[in-house]
Parts: C-alpha cells; sequence; structure tokens
C-alpha cells in the first residue's frame, strides 16, 4: 500500500496522509488543498516489506496563486537491507553478492 504525505514546512508535527486514487497499474494521482505561499514536502511512503523504492525520496515546493501540477514520482523495484557490524569497527566495507 502506498501513502503520499505532505508536511508543511517548518512545522514538524503537522503533516497529512493523502489518499490516492488509482488511475492504472502504474499511475496514482492525489489532490492536496493549501494555503498561498505554503512550503509543502511531499514523500511517498510504502507499508513495511514492499520492495519499491521511490525518486526522488521527497519533493518540496512552494504553492503560489495557482495550482502545482505535474509532480511526479518514479517507483523502482528495490531491495533494502539492515543490519550492522558486531562488534562495530571502522573502515569495514560490506559486499552483497547474488
Amino acid at each position: 500500500m502506498i501513502k503520499m504525505t505532505a508536511l508543511i514546512k517548518g512545522v514538524s508535527e503537522s503533516f497529512d496522509v493523502l489518499p490516492l486514487k488509482k488511475v492504472n497499474e502504474t499511475f496514482y494521482s492525489f489532490e492536496y488543498f493549501s494555503q498561498p505561499d505554503e512550503s509543502i514536502i511531499l514523500e511517498p511512503r510504502l507499508q513495511e516489506g514492499s520492495n519499491l523504492l521511490f525518486y526522488p525520496k521527497t519533493k518540496e515546493f512552494t504553492i503560489e496563486d495557482e495550482c502545482v501540477l505535474d509532480i511526479k514520482f518514479e517507483a523502482k523495484s528495490g531491495l533494502i537491507i539492515t543490519g550492522n557490524v558486531v562488534p562495530p569497527t571502522e573502515g569495514v566495507n560490506i559486499k552483497i553478492k547474488d
């Protein structure tokens, strides 16, 4: 499940989860209404365990007098790997192989 969040810049606790409308298999649309001159940061988020990565991770823009159209994120299939080195060691290179 994909969620689009809108964060009002400078107000870290104020964000909205925007409903997405599926247009086709690869395209979703959303609407967000804001005040003029409001700076917004958009960030797509996925349900944990998903293998999609978004580029860019966020987009920042300022709403002026008119609607902002054509805000796009590209999603690519990827793999998120988490872990750590125990004990913590400087200069470690980690290689991932098939």
